[in-house]
């Protein structure tokens, strides 16, 4: 699914996802260049993780094509708040429980999402996309 018509580099995303006995319920922020950071909880685990590997420019040193983990609880329930823009992804769930930010140095803006479960489904139950505007 396309996130904006024009190529904008700058926004939040608030989402509440329903957990239907899923084991990793995951996405991918993405561009046309092929270009992703993937996202997923995994359950089984209790983890929450980011993989950059394929986030855009990586070659610039051998430790930054990296997966970053936190911890999470789990449950039924989970909300999920990110900030993108140029350089960087964060994320907060759950109200504040963990919160993550990675460098991404794609050619071009995510522009585009895919989601995906494994071991079961999930349902998204709101999704907003708040373009951000930077003031100089």
């Amino acid at each position: 699914d396309k996130l904006f018509a024009d190529n904008t580099d700058t926004y939040e995303i608030e989402m509440t996802i329903k957990n239907k006995n899923a084991e990793v319920i995951g996405f991918q922020l993405f561009n046309s260049k092929g270009e992703e950071v993937e996202m997923c909880y995994n359950l089984i685990e209790k983890k929450f993780s980011m993989d950059r590997t394929k986030s855009g420019n990586v070659s610039f040193s051998k430790d930054f094509p990296t997966v970053t983990m936190a911890p999470i609880e789990g449950g039924n329930e989970m909300k999920l708040r990110l900030f993108i823009d140029k350089s960087s992804v964060e994320a907060f769930g759950d109200d504040g429980r963990f919160v993550m930010t990675n460098l991404v140095f794609p050619s071009e803006p995510y522009n585009r999402i895919s989601f995906y479960a494994k071991g079961g489904s999930y349902n998204v139950t709101s999704f907003t996309v708040y373009k951000l505007v930077v003031s100089r």
